[in-house]
């Protein structure tokens, strides 16, 4: 998950001079990953013992600990550690500090103000009695990437030339380093394996999920029950398991296992949204008998004014949201308010559901939840699929019976939803439905990534076996780009970004793709590689997969494999869950 950038520092720099701070580290970024001092400075009249180490009084945990390793390291190769102290503790500086971190030292947020995303550093800045040696990331893993560069340097006895410390001004960008990679994937590896598709049939063992426990193991779950919209039939099988290895082996949960949120997303309070509570769709009888339906499309289904439904006390309009606090680990509920001008309800008639069967739109909000968040600074969007009235007019339009893609954004921690664009198929998108067997349905499913140029990119589904479509915006989902097809086909599409800035993108039915990309706009895209499946059975999987990212440059991709036997097998098919790792291999050295 990639880390807020340093916005406090960057507030903090306001009234700073760079020129003057940084007068003596060459400051900027260079077009190489390393950009050192041209010419040798002017000795510092210092040693390396002369130093001592700050940290911000919020300094995460990993932070801390990386930093108390380091220590360790001065003291073996040194013969003593130095002093270590917050920037709390610590208010008056000292001539010689290593920064290391989000500091509230003027000369850390001077160097913060020089990155740009993918930058780390370890940077001499002069000061007018001494030094301050600033170790900085542009997020909270980019600074441990610098810390292990200088705890490398401090193992190779480095730091100091004919006994008087050094001048450094080194800066790398980890994109750089990634920018020309192979994605390797690895052999499948099974996490759970229930009866065959022939006994099972559709729904269950499929839609899987990943995210961490508290504890640090990866949870994976998925659905037992029928993909029906009222929810009905659910089986009494395995529905989840723990790997406490990173994903190389699986077992079954433990009570405290189970993480009772599903989120990427951290807000402005430090919580986690944890998605808006659902309702099941339920049945009114005699509906058509009170109720004026707008309109009637295809598959059964008729669309209906909230307000109409609401005035009958047929539709409960009250929304609840959910949050995770990391520090307590509590689930808190709390109502939200949803300021959805073009929203509409879908009621469906006989058909493979009950008649007269409303889908709430509390449910369409719910199925996106771990899936359709994304945090950028202080702002919380999410994008839901439904159908609506044309934006512009208000009224039914010529694409009101397909799905559309409503972002919303929240600035109050999730407690206020405003909507701030909807996203309509058009004529030419519909055209292209037409060259494909699948079912045309419109924008749905959609799932959105931050890119590393700052732009929000969004992949979105337009049904079975039809084309998925990608599209950015760079005013915070406000505009979007023209719709481009990303790949022939493309349900439930996952994209997510790793912190190398490489995005990885999954997809499929028929077949099940993985995409990546290291252009910071996500413009530009690799070719698709294929997922293999064994020559069992007819119907592979459902296709729906998630990405969970594991480290910098590596991800746990999950899917459903209708025919899999761990074995070779056919005697030991059974539909099951599977995981693959992806892991980005920089070409360069």
């Amino acid at each position: 998950m990639r880390k807020k950038a340093l916005n406090l520092l960057r507030m903090l720099c306001v009234v700073l001079t760079l020129a003057s701070l940084l007068a003596a580290c060459g400051g900027g970024k260079g077009n190489s990953p390393i950009e050192t001092t041209a010419e040798p400075q002017a000795s510092l009249n210092c040693t390396f013992s002369d130093f001592q180490i700050i940290r911000s009084d919020i300094a995460s945990s990993d932070i801390t600990g990386a930093i108390i390793e380091l220590n360790r390291t001065i003291k073996e190769v040194f013969g003593k550690s130095l002093p270590y102290k917050s920037d709390l503790l610590e208010k008056d500086e000292t001539a010689f500090e290593i920064l290391i971190g989000n500091t509230s030292r003027a000369e850390t947020a001077a160097v913060a103000e020089t990155l740009q995303a993918g930058d780390y550093t370890i940077e001499m800045v002069r000061t007018e009695n001494g030094a301050k040696l600033v170790i900085l990331g542009y997020t909270d893993d980019l600074t441990l990437d610098a810390l292990a560069m200088f705890s490398d340097m401090v193992r190779e006895n480095s730091l100091e030339e004919n006994g008087v410390m050094k001048s450094l001004s080194i800066r790398m960008n980890l994109y750089d380093q990634y920018s020309d990679f192979t994605l390797n994937i690895s052999d499948p590896i099974l996490v759970s394996q229930a009866d065959t598709y022939d006994k099972l049939g559709w729904g269950p063992y499929q839609f899987p999920y990943l995210y961490f426990t508290p504890s640090g193991s990866i949870y994976c779950s998925w659905g037992v029950g029928g993909d029906r919209i009222d929810g009905g039939g659910t089986l009494n099988l395995p529905s989840a398991a723990v790997s406490d290895d990173g994903g190389l082996t699986w077992r079954a949960p433990n009570p405290g296992d189970k993480i009772s949120y599903v989120s990427r997303s951290q807000m402005s309070n430090g919580r986690y949204f944890a998605g808006f509570v659902g309702k099941n769709a339920y049945v009114v009888e005699n509906l058509d008998q009170n109720f004026r339906s707008l309109m009637t499309t295809y598959e059964n289904k008729k669309l209906f004014l909230p307000s109409e439904l609401a005035r009958g006390g047929v539709l409960d309009l009250t929304y609840q949201a959910q949050e995770y606090d990391p520090n307590t680990g509590k689930v808190t509920t709390f109502p939200c308010k949803i300021n959805w001008p073009n929203q509409l309800i879908s009621v469906y008639y006989g058909g493979s559901y009950a008649n007269n069967t409303i889908h709430p739109p509390q449910r369409e909000l719910a199925l996106g939840s771990g899936l359709a968040d994304l945090a950028v600074g202080d702002k919380l969007y999410y994008v839901v699929y439904a159908r609506g009235l044309d934006p512009e007019t208000g009224k039914l339009g010529k694409y009101s019976e397909y799905f559309s893609s409503f972002i919303f954004c929240s600035e109050d921690n999730a407690r206020t939803w405003n909507l701030v664009s909807q996203i309509n198929v058009n004529d030419e998108i519909i055209a292209e439905s037409k060259k494909h067997p699948g079912h045309f349905e419109g924008f749905g499913e959609a799932s959105m990534s931050l890119m590393p140029d700052g732009s929000i990119v969004l992949l979105v589904r337009t049904g079975s076996n039809q084309p998925c479509y990608i599209m950015r915006s760079t005013d915070g989902c406000k505009t979007w780009s023209k719709p481009v097809k990303f790949d022939e086909v493309g349900v439930r599409p996952f994209i997510m970004t790793l912190d190398c800035g490489v995005s990885l993108a999954s997809y499929g039915r028929d077949g099940l793709f993985v995409r990546a990309t290291s252009d910071p706009s996500g413009v530009e895209w690799q070719d698709h590689i294929e997922i293999s499946f064994n020559r069992y059975g007819g119907t592979k999987s459902c296709y729906y997969t998630y990405i969970l990212p594991l480290s910098k440059d590596s991800a746990l991709l999950v899917y459903s494999d209708f025919y899999y036997t761990p074995t070779g097998k056919p005697e030991d098919i059974g539909k099951s869950i599977v995981v693959r790792f992806l892991t980005v291999v920089p070409n360069k050295t």
